[in-house]
């Protein structure tokens, strides 16, 4: 369950896991993204206007070369059912760093359970020394409005290194053709306002 939004101040540091060890030395970037373990989310003010979900992504580089990339958050059922495709530029580096990324969704999201797709390079601009583990798919809850506390707002928006062209999904709030990101495999995990993810296995033949 994502828990109520709270002014950072009022957070707890996020802390890291231990660096992951890598086999040997590849020339090639290598992306992952860790499963998320947590999330926050906030009402609009004033409260029909959209509210805003927080998660913090773990993107990591098991190879070499590359560090900036893109990655795609993309959900069916946010944004009301029309569908949330997103994307944010990122760095990636061999040791754990989390990075606070926001969505806005609509009230009506409020109090429902959804599935969220997050894949690095999501248009496989970056050749990779493994182009079939960028991707993870995981449950969020999401609490019900009337269990937010007063202070849980969203914040106002700024635009940085994260921000990148968002949508609900495309113009005419239409999913891209397929309704998913392109396919890709599982890979390997938290996050603020907080609550629980759980990962959704990767479907067969991904």
């Amino acid at each position: 369950m994502c828990e109520p939004y709270a002014p950072p101040t009022a957070r707890p540091q996020a802390t890291t896991a231990p660096p992951s060890q890598t086999d040997a030395a590849q020339v090639k970037p290598d992306f992952i993204v860790v499963p998320p373990e947590a999330c926050t989310v906030a009402r609009g003010d004033p409260p029909d206007t959209p509210a805003c979900l927080f998660v913090t992504v773990d993107l990591r580089n098991q190879g070499q070369g590359v560090h900036a990339v893109e990655l795609g958050i993309e959900s069916k059922s946010l944004a009301a059912k029309v569908g949330l495709s997103e994307k944010k530029t990122l760095e990636a580096g061999e040791e754990p760093k989390l990075t606070e990324v926001r969505v806005n969704i609509q009230p009506d999201d409020l109090g429902q359970t959804h599935e969220v797709t997050f894949m690095a390079d999501p248009l496989k601009t970056i050749e990779e020394a493994d182009e079939d583990n960028n991707l993870i798919t995981v449950k969020i809850t999401l609490p019900t409005a009337d269990t937010l506390p007063a202070t849980a707002v969203c914040p106002p928006e700024t635009m940085d290194s994260t921000d990148g062209p968002s949508s609900p999904a495309a113009e005419g709030g239409q999913l891209p053709e397929g309704g998913q990101l392109p396919e890709g495999g599982g890979s390997d995990g938290s996050s603020s306002p907080a609550g629980s993810t759980e990962t959704v296995p990767a479907a067969e033949g991904q």
